[in-house]
């Protein structure tokens, strides 16, 4: 992954983002009950992804039970990849837009994993 790809968030965005209107003693303390902290070395930066992942944990979300629940309709990623090959061969005039837009699902799903 290149830097490029690395997305941290400020401490005040963040704090508008949990409603707060600045980052309070209230933000803070939210932070510290749900073990949301800065990157390490990088004060008043948080990452995303593990803010994500203590929200979850604080409510009992497993990774599973995310993964499936933000994939549309409740497909996997590979189900409605057969779908969507399945379509373009039903309908040819279609499916080289199709599939070239499958294609490029694919790889941004691939990019997303690593």
């Amino acid at each position: 992954m290149s830097p490029s790809h690395i997305q941290l968030i400020p401490t005040p965005e963040l704090a508008l983002l949990f409603g707060y209107s600045e980052p309070s003693a209230s933000f803070y303390d939210f932070c510290r009950r749900t073990g949301i902290a800065p990157v390490p070395g990088r004060r008043g930066w948080y990452d995303p992804k593990l803010i994500r992942a203590r929200l979850d944990a604080v409510q009992g979300i497993s990774a599973a039970e995310r993964e499936a629940t933000s994939q549309p309709m409740g497909w996997s990623v590979r189900y409605a990849a057969q779908v969507i090959e399945h379509y373009s061969q039903v309908s040819p005039d279609e499916s080289d837009a199709v599939l070239r837009k499958l294609n490029r699902a694919k790889s941004l799903s691939q990019d997303t994993k690593m």
